[in-house]
């Protein structure tokens, strides 16, 4: 039996989208190891835990002053300016407000149900850049579909710690949660993660301190959690102050206290006028200090 129709059997008071937002999610482990796979098919030997306190206190998002940089807007979506520090969508007792689903509630035109909340992807607390927001039913389902069927660009720009090599590459390996820590990412074998793909390109090299460093554009073709910090940081070539999957020691050589990853472009077509839209993000003041103090020593 697929893991999603298991639980769903077990938990019938819930739907079929909130038990696969807890298994992707990575609050299910089939023998002690965390899956994202809704479509894992188990045997009947095998043990399947959930996260009881998850299912038990659902997260309520509570409507909060919309604050953020609008660089498009239609009927049916807008795209903003996330600031690093900033969370997406609370995921737990600390990130209960101040989060871009709080004020997005102000925004949308229909009663959020928790699945269709009009945040139809996401961003890491310390990535900044674009972030495309539906404000209708319409719009959350269109933009959806987009994202599934790969029809939206999604740039990035990031500084990773080395001299990379080749200079243009193509990095296609699974991504799943981490055997040893829910909350990180890994590579995984085919089967246990999902189909990631980042194709990157270099734009300049800097040294400093016998250090080299390479300022990379990313375009990611899947949406995976920590993608690009995580597919880098396999090959080789963490990114810049990430303090998951980086090299602390190098992090230590600038006053920087976030990992270097912007989104600076994303196109897509608009659930309103059925146009393109693309939206360009220069880089913050933070990331180009960073690339200021680079060039100058």
């Amino acid at each position: 039996m697929r893991l999603d129709k298991f639980l769903l059997e077990k938990y019938p008071e819930f739907t079929r989208s909130k038990i696969q937002n807890l298994i992707q999610g990575g609050f299910v482990q089939v023998n002690k190891e965390f899956v994202s796979k809704n479509g894992l098919n188990l045997k009947e030997t095998d043990k399947v835990w959930i996260d009881r306190k998850r299912i038990d206190s659902p997260v309520e998002v509570k409507a909060e002053k919309f604050d953020f940089e609008v660089l498009y807007e239609d009927k049916d979506c807008l795209v903003i300016n996330k600031p690093a520090g900033v969370v997406v969508h609370p995921g737990d007792n600390s990130n209960m407000t101040g989060t871009v689903a709080n004020a997005l509630l102000s925004k949308l035109d229909f009663k959020s149900d928790g699945v269709r909340s009009g945040i139809v992807h996401r961003l890491d607390k310390n990535t900044s850049g674009a972030l495309v927001l539906a404000k209708t039913l319409k719009g959350c389902e269109d933009l959806i579909a987009q994202f599934k069927n790969k029809n939206v660009v999604k740039k990035y720009l990031t500084l990773v710690i080395g001299r990379i090599q080749p200079k243009e590459g193509s990095i296609d390996a699974p991504i799943g949660r981490s055997n040893r820590n829910r909350k990180k990412m890994s590579v995984r074998l085919e089967g246990f993660g999902k189909k990631a793909v980042s194709n990157y390109k270099l734009l300049k090299s800097y040294e400093f301190e016998q250090q080299y460093f390479s300022l990379l554009e990313v375009q990611i073709l899947t949406g995976r959690t920590h993608q690009i910090r995580v597919h880098m940081s396999e090959i080789g070539y963490p990114v810049f102050g990430d303090e998951i999957y980086g090299k602390k020691s190098v992090n230590a050589l600038l006053n920087f206290k976030r990992q270097f990853l912007h989104a600076k472009e994303i196109e897509f077509t608009s659930p309103d006028t059925q146009k393109k839209v693309k939206v360009d993000v220069p880089l913050p003041k933070d990331l180009n200090l960073v690339l200021k103090q680079l060039t100058q020593l």
